[in-house]
């Protein structure tokens, strides 16, 4: 991606030459996707099933110095405000905002904000299905205030990136639908969306060394569509190659769990991200499922951000970065839950 003023003023000259034709809400069985369009120049091994589909093609999922422009997956309604639906016949039914803070080992056992969030239920007259969603938007400050914790160094700045939204509670919900809004300037897009636990790192293939952090062109092993791993469960809320050297992913670590309790948004939110581009405000993100009459209530950790180490470290670096995850509260279904339990820092 380039800068913001850039991003959208070539955004506006490509919605001049074709008006989108929105997708609106798309759904994810608990099922998955079988694994289709295989081999080669597409990212992806051969056959096998996915939890997630693609919203959006374009960017290289975040990484690449182009405009990232596509109409799927999002809402057919343009809200300008989150308090607002993203579909008609839908009403507020609770709304909770607050900071987003990070305490493990890399900020020295100590809370810092990174962030602020908010999120919010709707639900239709009927009471018998809402809509789930949350926005965050991150701050320029350097996380990382502790002595050497490996994998990282204590040189450079670490600004908090959020690669992946994780929302919970829809073990019971069957087949749900997502769709995302930009609600708030310079916010990102949404690239896929799945029924997992898991956030999935992806990297691109740097071109030349001294150039920008990431590129158009994914780096060797890692997939458009994560398969499910051979083994069904629940995986690390993060997998991938934990390093600052750009690697070759196994194949397990570009799995992700079909896991009915959770949906994931893969995105690129950073205030002041490598790559060269910086959109700090998240894609307001939506989950369609079944519900009732019950007065929602927001828990704790039901909504998680991870940070998968997109970036690659090229020495001398000031973006250090590692897997982090920092949790939130959020609306469930009623009968939902926030499990499994989170761990720091991922």
């Amino acid at each position: 991606m380039t800068s913001f003023k850039l991003k959208f003023a070539v955004i506006a000259a490509l919605g001049a030459l074709a008006t989108p034709t929105f997708a609106a809400w798309e759904a994810l069985p608990i099922t998955g996707f079988a694994v289709t369009g295989t081999g080669a120049g597409t990212h992806q091994p051969t056959g096998g099933t996915t939890p997630y589909k693609i919203c959006n093609p374009n960017g290289n999922y975040g990484s690449a110095l182009v405009v990232p422009v596509s109409a799927v997956c999002k809402s057919p309604v343009s809200p300008t405000s989150i308090l607002q639906s993203p579909e008609t016949g839908f009403t507020l039914a609770g709304s909770n905002s607050g900071d987003i803070l990070m305490n493990n080992a890399l900020t020295n056992n100590v809370a810092i904000k990174i962030g602020t969030y908010q999120s919010v239920v709707f639900r239709n007259a009927a009471k018998t299905e809402c809509i789930y969603g949350t926005q965050h938007g991150l701050l320029n400050v350097d996380y990382y205030t502790a002595a050497a914790v490996a994998p990282l160094n204590s040189a450079g700045t670490q600004t908090f990136e959020v690669n992946g939204i994780a929302l919970g509670g829809f073990a019971a919900s069957g087949t749900v639908s997502i769709s995302y809004a930009n609600i708030q300037a310079n916010s990102e897009t949404v690239y896929r969306a799945g029924r997992t636990f898991t956030s999935v790192q992806h990297r691109a293939l740097d071109t030349s060394a001294g150039a920008p952090i990431g590129g158009n062109t994914p780096a060797p092993g890692y997939y458009n569509l994560p398969v499910t791993p051979a083994i069904p469960g629940i995986l690390a809320s993060i997998t991938g190659t934990n390093a600052a050297a750009l690697s070759s992913p196994t194949q397990a670590q570009q799995s992700a769990n079909l896991d009915p309790n959770w949906v994931e948004f893969t995105t690129d939110v950073n205030s002041l991200d490598p790559d060269g581009s910086s959109a700090a405000n998240s894609p307001t993100v939506y989950v369609k499922a079944a519900c009732n009459a019950t007065t929602p209530v927001a828990t704790d950790n039901a909504v998680r951000l991870r940070l998968t180490w997109q970036e690659q470290t090229i020495a001398p670096s000031t973006y250090p970065q590692a897997f982090v995850e920092v949790r939130y509260k959020g609306f469930m279904p009623p009968s939902g839950a926030a499990t499994p339990a989170p761990v720091n820092p991922f």
